[in-house]
C-alpha cells in the first residue's frame, strides 16, 4: 500500500499534470465532436453569414449574443404570443463573438472544428486551474494535483465544452483564473507584471460572459485569506480590479444590455428583494449539482412537490458539507479562500434559473475543497496512526467515488444526450412545411411541446435554404393536452391543459410523475415569462393578421383561455395550419363551427409514453 501511495504522490505532484489535466479534460469531452449545431449555434452562424433573409439580426460580434432588445428581435417570429413587451435577452460578450467569428472565417462549414476549438479553450481552462492550485495549495504538494484531476473530470465541464454557443463560460474562466494567477504572481513573488495584467485578463474575462464576476470575487477572497498584513494593504491592490468592474458594468447598462421581463433571468440591481427570493431557491439546487452526481438541471425536470423534496436535500447537504468543512476552514486559509470563492462564485449563478453549465467558476473551488478535504483526513490519521471515524472515511470515499469516478463517466455519456436533443430539434424543424407556397402564407402551429421546437426554426431554415412562412404563430406550446374550440368563420379558443406560462414543475393532471423530461422543453418557456407581469380576462395581444384576448384564467391568476381571432377566413389559403405529433409537425383538420377537438399531450416518438 505504501508503494502504491507512492505512486500517487509521485503522479499528482509530476512537473507535467497541468498539461495531463488538460488532455484529460479534453479526451473525456472529445465525442461532442459530431453534436453539430444546436439552438443558438444557428443563431450564430446566421448572424456571421448575413443571409438577406434574416435581416433582424446582428451581424457584429458584439452583438452576437443580442437575442430580443428594444430595436431587433431576432426569436420575434417564434416567440411566445403572451411574452412581456418589455422583453429584453441581450448580453454583450464582444470576446467570445469575436471566438465564433473567427470560426466562421476559418472553418465556416464545419461545426466539428468549431467544437475542437471549443475543446482547446476546455483544456486551457484545466491547464490554468492546475496552476492556479499549485500556487494557492503549494507547487510540489499532492494536494494541488488532486484538485487539478478533480476540476478536470468534473461532470459541470459538460455544456460549455459541448455547446459551441455556450464557450463564453469557458473563456470567462479561462481568463479569469489568469487574472487569479498574475494577482499571485504579483502579491507574493513580486512580479510588477502582475499589476497590470491582473485587471487587464480579468477585463477580457467580463467581456467574455458576464459569469466572470466570480473572478472579482476569487481575487477579493485571495485578498481575505492569502494576503498578510493590515486589511489597507491587502485591499488597496484590488482597486484597478475593481475600476475595472464598475466601467464595465456602467457601459454594459450603458448600451441597453442586459435582461428584462423574464422569470429565468433575476437582475439583482434593479429587483434586489426578487434576486434574493431566487437565491434562496436556487442556491442550494446548483449545490446539488456540484456536490453530487444529480444535475441541477434535474430541478426543471421535477414536479412541483419533487422540487421541494429535492430543495431540503440539497439544504441537508449543505449543512453536511459546512459540517464536515467548518474546522478545515477555521483552520486553513487555503480553504477559506476557496469557501469564500464558492460563495462568490454561486451567486452570480444563481442569476438564472438552475443548470450545471453555470457551474464551472464554482467548479473550481469546489475542486480545491475537495482535495484539502482529503489532505485533512490523511492527516488527521497520520497524526494519531489510527483508523479515523467511519463517517469521516465513509464521506472521503464518497467525495471520490463521486468526483472521480461517477464525473468522468457522466462526461462520457452527455454527448449522447445532446447529440439526441439535437436531432430531435431537427427532426421538428425539418417537418415544417418548405413547399414554394410557404413564403406568403402565415404558418400556423397549433400545438407543440414548448416553444423550444419552434423558436429559432425560421434561421435553421434560411440555413438550409428552405423556404420560410411570411409569419408565424404557436397558439400553445405545452406539454399537456389542449382543447382547440371553433367559434365562427374566423375565430378559435385555445384551452391548454393547466393553462398557458404554466410555473417550473407544474402538472395540472397529476400523471405526469416526480420526473419527466418533456418539463425541460416546457423549461424554456421561463425564459419568456415575466412572473411579476398579473394577467387579467380582457388582455389582448395583437399578432400578425390575428388578434388575442385572454377569455378566461386559472385559480392561480395565470391566462386559462385565449381567444384568436384572424383577419380571415380560418381556411382562407394563406393560413397554413399543422401541429405536433410524435415529434414532427402534420397537417391540421380545423374542426368545424360550434365543434372542438382535443390533442392528448404531445409525445416525442411513436407509441412511447415520453411522460
Amino acid at each position: 500500500m505504501s508503494r502504491l501511495d507512492q505512486s500517487l504522490r509521485d503522479l499528482l505532484t509530476h512537473r507535467r499534470l497541468p498539461v495531463v489535466s488538460a488532455v484529460l479534460a479534453m479526451l473525456l469531452c472529445t465525442p461532442a465532436i459530431d453534436i453539430g449545431f444546436f439552438l443558438d449555434d444557428y443563431i450564430h452562424q446566421a448572424a456571421l453569414t448575413q443571409p438577406e433573409e434574416l435581416p433582424e439580426i446582428h451581424a457584429s460580434p458584439d452583438r452576437l449574443f443580442e437575442f430580443v432588445s428594444a430595436g431587433k428581435k431576432v426569436l420575434s417570429d417564434s416567440m411566445p404570443w403572451w411574452a412581456s413587451e418589455d422583453l429584453k435577452l441581450a448580453f454583450w460578450r464582444p470576446i467570445s463573438g469575436a471566438s465564433h467569428w473567427l470560426d466562421h472565417h476559418l472553418w465556416p462549414d464545419s461545426p466539428r472544428w468549431m467544437h475542437i476549438h471549443s475543446l482547446l479553450w476546455l483544456g486551457l481552462t484545466a491547464f490554468l486551474a492546475a496552476l492556479a492550485f499549485r500556487r494557492i495549495l503549494g507547487d510540489t504538494t499532492w494536494v494541488a494535483g488532486l484538485a487539478a484531476l478533480l476540476f478536470a473530470v468534473d461532470d459541470v465541464h459538460a455544456w460549455p465544452a459541448m455547446w459551441i454557443a455556450n464557450r463564453n463560460a469557458l473563456l470567462s474562466v479561462a481568463w479569469a483564473l489568469l487574472s487569479l494567477v498574475s494577482y499571485d504572481a504579483w502579491r507574493r513573488q513580486g512580479r510588477r507584471w502582475g499589476a497590470v495584467a491582473t485587471p487587464f485578463f480579468l477585463l477580457l474575462a467580463v467581456l467574455s460572459g458576464e459569469s466572470a464576476v466570480a473572478g472579482g470575487a476569487y481575487l477579493l477572497a485571495y485578498a481575505l485569506t492569502l494576503e498578510p498584513g493590515p486589511w489597507r494593504r491587502r485591499l488597496l491592490p484590488l482597486l484597478p480590479s475593481a475600476l475595472v468592474g464598475v466601467v464595465w458594468l456602467a457601459i454594459y447598462k450603458w448600451l441597453g444590455f442586459g435582461a428584462r421581463g423574464s422569470s429565468a433571468y433575476l437582475d439583482p440591481l434593479t429587483n434586489p428583494f426578487q434576486f434574493l427570493g431566487g437565491l434562496i431557491e436556487r442556491l442550494p439546487m446548483l449545490m446539488l449539482g456540484l456536490w453530487t452526481p444529480m444535475p441541477a438541471d434535474g430541478y426543471l425536470l421535477t414536479s412541483a412537490d419533487g422540487q421541494r423534496w429535492m430543495w431540503v436535500l440539497a439544504v441537508g447537504l449543505m449543512l453536511v458539507i459546512v459540517a464536515l468543512c467548518t474546522p478545515m476552514v477555521l483552520n486553513d486559509r487555503r480553504a477559506r479562500f476557496f469557501a469564500l470563492g464558492l460563495i462568490g462564485s454561486l451567486i452570480p449563478a444563481c442569476i438564472i434559473f438552475p443548470m450545471n453549465r453555470q457551474l464551472l467558476f464554482a467548479g473550481f473551488a469546489t475542486s480545491g475543497l475537495l482535495a484539502l478535504f482529503v489532505e485533512n483526513v490523511q492527516k488527521r490519521r497520520a497524526a494519531s496512526r489510527k483508523t479515523v471515524r467511519w463517517g469521516t472515511r465513509l464521506a472521503t470515499v464518497t467525495v471520490l467515488g463521486v468526483h472521480l469516478v461517477l464525473a468522468p463517466l457522466i462526461l462520457l455519456g452527455t454527448p449522447s444526450q445532446l447529440h439526441l436533443l439535437a436531432r430531435l430539434m431537427d427532426r421538428a424543424v425539418l417537418s415544417l412545411p418548405d413547399d414554394a407556397s410557404i413564403h406568403d402564407q402565415r404558418l400556423i402551429v397549433v400545438h407543440a411541446p414548448g416553444h423550444v421546437f419552434t423558436s429559432g426554426s425560421k434561421v435553421m431554415q434560411v440555413l438550409r435554404g428552405r423556404p420560410t412562412p411570411r409569419d408565424l404563430l404557436v397558439l400553445s406550446g405545452t406539454i399537456w393536452s389542449l382543447e382547440i374550440e371553433r367559434l365562427d368563420d374566423h375565430s378559435l379558443v385555445a384551452r391548454p391543459d393547466g393553462g398557458f406560462m404554466p410555473p417550473a414543475g407544474h402538472d395540472p393532471t397529476g400523471t405526469g410523475g416526480h420526473l419527466n423530461q418533456m418539463r425541460a422543453f416546457a423549461g424554456f418557456d421561463l425564459i419568456f415569462q415575466d412572473s411579476g407581469r398579473r394577467s387579467k380576462v380582457g388582455d389582448r395581444f395583437t399578432r400578425p393578421g390575428v388578434e388575442i384576448e385572454i377569455t378566461a384564467l386559472t385559480e392561480e391568476g395565470r391566462p386559462g383561455e385565449a381567444t384568436f381571432r384572424f383577419d380571415r377566413s380560418l381556411e382562407d389559403p394563406n393560413l397554413r395550419w399543422v401541429r405536433w405529433q410524435d415529434g414532427i409537425f402534420v397537417p391540421f383538420a380545423l374542426p368545424q363551427v360550434g365543434e372542438s377537438v382535443t390533442m392528448p399531450a404531445p409525445r416525442l416518438f411513436p407509441g412511447k409514453n415520453d411522460h
